[in-house]
């Protein structure tokens, strides 16, 4: 689905089918539309000091209403442990109170623990109670959730869920959200930013590979913000939802198209095969759409020597001949 955002200053077109990418080093301009878009389905009240996130969002020529999506946001390993924990307002807080204690089993099985207790009491009032005077010990039904809340949440070999790794972290949030809204009518947005900061890049390719199969089958949509080089996965079946917010946001055109540009204006006669492509392009993405930035030689040769330094190998290889330097000057 393509939203069409329009505020009081500008428009917006972005792609939220799917598994969506938002590249790019502009980290404040992509912050600004995600906080738009998550404010707008919010359904929270604009303030005198949200002008530049009110908006009017379309798809298709219709505005959309404020509670079409229910929009999850993580921004950071706190936050991802923090909504594993049985807290205020946690995912699973909402997912036991709202679904498992709900569910027959559950309830069979509090009410067994409710009469078990009636006995106890029962036992304590007869033995230690007894010569009191019109005093005995009784218990609140509705206090036995309590002790759901008290629980502590760890792995599976007892181990504190700070062991966890983020990858194991965002897995298990995401699971919770899909059962959450396993049987909700609305669309959900799961966004994720700085995904690369959280993972290594194969972990991220594991985890861009189970947001794809999620999409694919429920309801649950993605957007992962990105901006260290080589992590975004470039295929020719998911390029139109990639967006890079650098000075503008730039939506690729479609997969042929854009192949076909490259080796139509490619200053060399060298093979360029899918792969070739695929590769160059994951490792220059982050800089598309970004005004030319001189590189500073001083900077380079202090970055060297402290690496020697410091002993570490810092050899630039450029593979590239003097015809392709030539393009890139007078590029």
């Amino acid at each position: 689905m393509i939203l069409n955002i329009k505020n009081k200053t500008r428009k917006y077109e972005v792609n939220v089918e799917g598994v969506n990418q938002w590249c790019g080093t502009n980290i404040i301009e992509k912050d600004m539309l995600l906080n738009i878009i998550t404010k707008y389905f919010s359904k929270e009240k604009y303030r005198e000091y949200d002008t530049k996130l009110e908006c009017t969002i379309y798809s298709n020529e219709e505005e959309l209403g404020r509670g079409y999506y229910t929009i999850y946001q993580i921004a950071s390993r706190e936050e991802l442990l923090s909504q594993l924990k049985i807290g205020k307002s946690t995912y699973m807080l909402k997912y036991i109170s709202n679904r498992v204690i709900s569910e027959y089993a559950t309830m069979i099985h509090m009410e067994k623990i409710s009469d078990e207790l009636t006995n106890i009491y029962s036992h304590l009032n007869e033995e230690v109670f007894q010569e009191f005077d019109n005093v005995e010990l009784d218990f609140e039904v509705s206090k036995l959730f309590s002790i759901i809340q008290e629980s502590i949440i760890s792995d599976k070999r007892g181990n504190d869920i700070h062991n966890l790794s983020n990858f194991e972290l965002i897995k298990n949030n995401i699971k919770l959200i899909e059962k959450l809204e396993i049987s909700s009518e609305n669309q959900v947005l799961i966004i994720i930013k700085n995904i690369d900061h959280l993972l290594t890049k194969e972990e991220y390719k594991k985890m861009y590979r189970l947001a794809t199969e999620l999409s694919d089958i429920t309801n649950m949509q993605f957007i992962f913000t990105l901006s260290v080089d080589g992590y975004c996965v470039v295929n020719e079946n998911n390029i139109e939802k990639i967006l890079v917010v650098n000075d503008d946001e730039i939506t690729l055109p479609k997969y042929e198209k854009l192949r076909e540009f490259v080796q139509n204006n490619y200053p060399i006669n060298i093979e360029q095969n899918d792969k070739w492509f695929l590769e160059n392009l994951e490792n220059c993405i982050n800089r598309l759409g970004r005004s030319s930035e001189p590189v500073e030689i001083t900077a380079e040769i202090i970055l060297s020597i402290i690496n020697k330094a410091i002993h570490v190998d810092y050899t630039k290889k450029f593979k590239v001949n003097n015809i392709e330097l030539n393009f890139i000057k007078n590029n």
